[in-house]
């Protein structure tokens, strides 16, 4: 399906814009795989899509700190590439024809995942955040179960935002099917495959490390 729609920017004369917005989603996660393996985890797969990207594997076990860690490496990384190509036009004004796109879609894909649903990475940090402050006077079970419904519940309206959105621009008589898209794809992400289990893994790390860390070696 990639490669239907990357035909399609082909045909469009905007195949530079499809592989750019795939070099920055590939950085996007490959930040969140970088901040996982220094917390001695593994995420083992990145599988691109038309609308986003996802990235395979499990961080089981990860604590609430850790976990926002590792969620906010992502839009991190993709907000100092943008402050990056803003610097370059600072000093060289003429590279902006160039590096603007690089830029744009950087800085999209940096917001876009810190809006607070289910499964982006602000939902995510949502989500542990407020199991942090719910486990005060709850136990750990009960303030995640709280946690997901109120994660659950912001999803479904950004997600309606998003089809009233949609549904306001095809009234104008025009077409926007990144709306729809967008909103399928976090009703999805949040109401979908909630109890699949998936594959875990821990990588390799020396002894010293481990010692150091105070975790457990297997």
């Amino acid at each position: 399906l990639l490669l239907r729609v990357g035909a399609w920017y082909a045909s469009a004369g905007e195949l530079v814009l499809f592989w750019m917005s795939c070099l920055v989603a590939l950085q996007h996660e490959s930040a969140h795989a970088f901040a996982a393996a220094k917390l001695g985890y593994k995420l083992n797969r990145i599988v691109l899509m038309p609308f986003g990207a996802v990235i395979d594997g499990d961080l089981r076990g990860i604590s609430l700190k850790d976990e926002i860690y590792v969620a906010i490496c992502g839009p991190l990384c993709n907000l100092v590439t943008a402050a990056f190509f803003v610097a370059v036009w600072w000093c060289y004004p003429a590279t902006y024809p160039y590096t603007d796109s690089a830029c744009y879609s950087s800085l999209t894909v940096a917001l876009v995942n810190l809006i607070p649903a289910y499964p982006l990475d602000g939902g995510r940090i949502l989500k542990c955040a407020l199991v942090r402050a719910l486990s005060g006077g709850n136990t750990h079970i009960d303030a995640e179960k709280r946690a997901d419904g109120l994660c659950r519940a912001i999803t479904l309206v950004c997600a309606a935002a998003l089809f009233v959105g949609f549904a306001t621009v095809c009234v104008r008589g025009e077409n926007n099917l990144t709306l729809l898209c967008f909103g399928i794809f976090l009703l999805v992400g949040a109401f979908g495959d909630r109890d699949k289990t998936a594959v875990y893994d821990k990588m390799d790390f020396s002894c010293r490390d481990a010692l150091r860390r105070g975790t457990e070696l297997r």
